[in-house]
């Protein structure tokens, strides 16, 4: 009987849905989404986010779209370039390879932070958001992405200002939603726990529920992620065989929509040139050769 009942209120769900979605396509038909597309997979979250109230999901998409105009979204490739340059050096943040569901992943590292500075912080934020959009629309496969926190080196020294914080954590739930597949946080420190018990009464519990702390190590951090991601588009700090370094400026310079570990625009050992390093006088370069595996549809 449970589950004829769990059938039909899935209809109704979908019924809702689509009732829902019609209405804001009639609301929104014409607007400017600033980057992010105006279509029914948009529409389709923003209701999911407001449990398919359309007057919510309404007033919700509103807000992010004054938000991203605010924030000058469709100009950050060419505006925002310095700064993200400073803010990467580092690797404190980036899209690099795809989980064996094909939901691309978003690595960040707080121990590696390098400024301290807010803006430039929730600029590196947004821009690697947008990226990971950019790669999952280019695939066309899945909506959500992976995020894998690792807390090495983690400290009061490196961490964030709560106000960049606090921030960070509006803009991923009200800016958004329906995105996180799930959260793996590696080895939290006692100091992110006691922020943590600060900031979870304000997380939403559909949030709460896609988050996992990760307390393995060694053979157990590796047992634990071969279960996620190939081993082999996966860095060995996490228990994998990628051992390429991160490269900002190769980073930064790749077409949009493809992740670190995208080689499949490097076909027959095409050349991409990197900005040439101060203090150097030949410009370095990035073959296929030197890039790692994982990224779907370079499997042979």
């Amino acid at each position: 009987m449970s589950s004829i009942v769990d059938i039909q209120q899935k209809q109704q769900q979908e019924e809702g849905s689509l009732a829902g979605i019609a209405e804001m396509r009639t609301r929104f038909e014409g607007r400017d989404g600033y980057g992010m597309e105006m279509n029914d997979a948009t529409y389709r979250r923003y209701l999911v986010a407001r449990k398919l109230d359309v007057e919510k999901a309404v007033e919700m998409l509103e807000n992010t779209l004054k938000w991203r105009c605010e924030q000058g979204l469709a100009d950050m490739q060419t505006n925002w370039m310095e700064s993200l340059h400073k803010e990467h050096e580092t690797g404190k943040m980036y899209v690099r390879g795809y989980d064996k569901e094909g939901h691309v992943i978003i690595h960040m590292q707080p121990g590696h932070e390098n400024t301290r500075e807010h803006e430039g912080n929730i600029r590196n934020l947004i821009f690697n958001l947008e990226k990971c959009v950019a790669c999952l629309l280019k695939d066309g496969r899945k909506e959500k992405w992976l995020l894998i926190i690792d807390f090495e080196g983690y400290s009061m020294f490196n961490a964030p200002p709560m106000k960049t914080s606090m921030e960070t954590l509006s803009i991923l739930q009200s800016h958004y939603p329906e995105r996180l597949l799930r959260a793996c946080l590696v080895n939290p420190p006692w100091l992110f726990m006691t922020f943590w018990n600060v900031i979870y009464p304000l997380v939403d519990p559909v949030t709460q529920q896609k988050l996992e702390f990760v307390k393995e190590t060694g053979s157990g951090l590796k047992g634990r992620f071969e279960q996620l991601v190939e081993l082999d588009s996966l860095e060995t700090r996490l228990g994998g065989n990628n051992t390429v370094p991160f490269d900002h400026r190769h980073y930064l310079q790749s077409a949009f929509a493809l992740d670190f570990n995208a080689q499949q625009i490097m076909e027959a050992q095409v050349e991409v040139p990197v900005p040439v390093p101060v203090g150097t006088d030949c410009p370095v370069s990035v073959s296929a050769a030197t890039l790692a595996p994982g990224t779907p549809g370079t499997e042979k």
